[in-house]
């Protein structure tokens, strides 16, 4: 189950592993409102490809500076009026696919 803080932001503030059908669910389902089922329905997730690679892989390099990005730019929000930032989570939704193959 998908934690939230008071102020709404998911905890913990790191990248949490999730579905669709859980995010669907949590903020959609149980926050539910006609806004909130439009916005999915119309718009789906707002969303951002990360390639995962293992370790070893010549392109790993690329992920973990990747990884770091995201770590760094997602687990806070933006500056608010009073020049704080906040800790919050963001979902980390995957595919489970990987095929060096297709490498």
């Amino acid at each position: 189950m998908l934690k939230l803080n008071p102020q709404g932001l998911l905890m913990p503030s790191q990248n949490i592993k999730s579905s669709k059908e859980e995010m669907y669910h949590q903020f959609v389902m149980v926050i539910s409102s006609e806004k909130r089922i439009d916005l999915f329905e119309n718009y789906g997730l707002d969303g951002y490809i990360v390639r995962a690679y293992p370790v070893g892989h010549k392109s790993y390099s690329l992920y973990m500076g990747d990884k770091s990005y995201w770590m760094n730019h997602f687990t806070k929000t933006k500056i608010n009026r009073r020049g704080n930032k906040y800790p919050k989570g963001f979902l980390e939704i995957g595919t489970g696919f990987y095929n060096e193959e297709n490498e």
